[in-house]
């Protein structure tokens, strides 16, 4: 049972209990023994913050550091977007590192690599000047030159992939989540879970699958997605730097190099999304509980591993437990079935 400090009240009554017991009693004596009381509540609630602090889960953020600093757990801070952005050029010239374009919605970028360019589309390696999972965008998106630069047009279109990577630094949450992980889980030379735990120390990984292979097999896979960005799938660029993280990197708190076993191979991929798309009616249908709905069947399928079944009575669950909903209709009629390397996420959903 946690430690539960005595209420101010209590520790009143238990001061004048004291006094009266000795046949003490004025108001000056009650004046006392509150004034005592008061005192000794501030220390009573410091020994409970202390009985707190002593387990990472309900650590307050600062000591959480601390703990995170003991068990060699770095918090990932944030980190910018790339991608590729697709010029229209009318005669030959060249592009300098630095040259900057800006988006309708003051999204700015700029070329990190200098290139020569010749007439007609040239592609551009960019980065976002800021850092941060805001600078993460779809591709297509239309980019205006800052300043004029001779033989290039003004207008510029992101490729398909978008730009992507981008990151906000940890959350606590997230940190914390991470820190029991390795508490729970120490490393063990390569076993499935240190594949998980270097997987989630990666920028912008947030939940990681480690598929060990059949007997006799000398080969491990690693699925992993992005939650916070707006395509929780990884692209080719997430993949090899996870790739390139878990084959070998150093340490920032031992600088000792770590990483997997020379004779075992890896395997970094992308899951297979299995999308739901339910059709609900809600009593009373309003903004506010279709909103809260939405936000209960993203956080259950959020909790969910890869090729896990999810169940028909938690969706139902999810939907009756929203704010406000008095009862629903839902088209699912049965449990919802995943192979081993599929991930059940949320599609589009019908109101009906």
């Amino acid at each position: 049972m946690s430690y539960a400090p005595p209420k101010l009240t209590e520790l009143i009554k238990r001061a004048k209990d004291d006094f009266n017991a000795v046949g003490v009693r004025s108001l000056l004596i009650d004046a006392i023994a509150m004034a005592h009381a008061g005192q000794t509540n501030g220390l009573y609630e410091f020994l409970g913050w202390i009985s707190r602090q002593i387990v990472p889960h309900l650590a307050d953020d600062e000591i959480l550091l601390l703990f995170c600093q003991f068990w060699g757990v770095q918090r990932k801070m944030p980190n910018k977007s790339s991608g590729q952005l697709m010029l229209t050029v009318r005669g030959d010239t060249a592009i300098t590192v630095g040259t900057q374009w800006q988006a309708s919605s003051g999204l700015v970028i700029e070329c990190s690599q200098s290139k020569l360019l010749s007439s007609g589309i040239a592609t551009v390696e960019v980065v976002a000047v800021n850092k941060g999972a805001e600078s993460n965008v779809n591709g297509g998106v239309e980019f205006e030159l800052i300043s004029p630069i001779a033989n290039i047009e003004s207008k510029a279109v992101l490729s398909e992939t978008g730009m992507t990577g981008g990151a906000d630094i940890e959350t606590i949450s997230s940190l914390r989540a991470r820190l029991l992980f390795r508490v729970q889980y120490p490393p063990s030379g390569g076993n499935k879970w240190d594949y998980i735990r270097w997987a989630r120390e990666c920028t912008g990984v947030t939940r990681a699958w480690c598929i060990p292979a059949p007997l006799y097999c000398n080969y491990v896979t690693v699925v992993f997605v992005l939650d916070e960005q707006a395509d929780i799938v990884p692209t080719n660029d997430d993949i090899n730097r996870v790739s390139d993280y878990i084959n070998g990197h150093i340490n920032p708190t031992t600088n000792q190099f770590e990483g997997k076993p020379p004779a075992a191979e890896l395997i970094v991929k992308a899951p297979v999304l299995k999308a739901i798309n339910p059709q609900i009616r809600l009593f009373p249908d309003t903004p506010e509980a279709r909103a809260d709905v939405y936000n209960s069947l993203v956080e259950l399928l959020h909790k969910s591993q890869l090729g896990e079944k999810i169940y028909l009575s938690h969706i139902r669950a999810a939907v009756s437990n929203a704010k406000d909903v008095i009862d629903h209709q839902i088209n699912l009629n049965a449990d919802i079935e995943a192979l081993s390397d599929e991930l059940i996420v949320l599609g589009n959903v019908t109101w009906l």
